[in-house]
């Protein structure tokens, strides 16, 4: 449905805006996976990542048995460049293609091979964002490797950005908030938690003091 407001035609903005990331959705997917990802639902979700993707996580209500994959985006971190909040989506479009042609790792863990699909479509894996950290573990992030897939698919495909809207909550009241509350991170396995300023902070897992951001 469009509608006409003062002679000027405007498209519902919801719709539209969907309309855009499927669009990212069908590029990545041909580009990057020759076109064998399945169908997701794409949704918004504010939880303190990039996003994330969660198999089998809607059913028909008609239909119980046709259930369909998820894929989240944070609104709140659409205020990087477009390169970036596209790297996020493709980290977890690898997700996706691991739940049907591969074996995923347990709950939340991003295995072998999960990094090398990763490394595959040109993005390295790296719990620390950075070329010094781990390839595996259970919390990951990646960065761009130089001319490869993903690199030239934003130089040849994305002349413009395709994310038109981003979120506020990053306004004043969130900036009072961070000045209150600092965030760590673990040096062994990259977990990240957040205390007020000067804490002493010491990982369960590794037993590391973590450090500041």
């Amino acid at each position: 449905m469009v509608l006409r407001v003062s002679s000027i035609f405007f498209m519902p903005i919801t719709s539209t805006y969907y309309l855009s990331l499927e669009q990212v959705f069908g590029v990545l997917n041909e580009t990057l996976f020759d076109k064998r990802l399945p169908d997701v639902l794409l949704t918004m979700q504010r939880r303190n990542s990039h996003g994330y993707f969660a198999p089998k996580r809607f059913q028909h209500r008609q239909q119980g048995e046709m259930m369909v994959d998820e894929i989240a985006l944070n609104p709140d971190r659409f205020d990087r460049e477009d390169v970036d909040i596209l790297a996020a989506f493709a980290h977890d479009l690898c997700h996706l293609w691991q739940q049907y042609y591969g074996k995923p790792g347990r709950k939340g863990y991003h295995n072998r091979e999960w990094a090398d699909k990763m490394i595959e479509i040109g993005l390295m894996p790296s719990h620390t964002g950075q070329p010094d950290g781990k390839q595996t573990g259970q919390r990951m992030s990646h960065y761009l490797l130089a001319g490869g897939r993903f690199e030239r698919a934003m130089a040849s495909l994305f002349t413009e950005s395709h994310i038109s809207w981003k979120s506020q909550s990053q306004g004043e009241g969130a900036r009072r908030i961070r000045q209150t509350r600092q965030k760590y991170t673990c040096p062994g396995c990259g977990l990240n938690v957040w205390a007020k300023p000067a804490a002493n902070i010491v990982c369960g897992d590794c037993q590391r003091v973590c450090e500041t951001a």
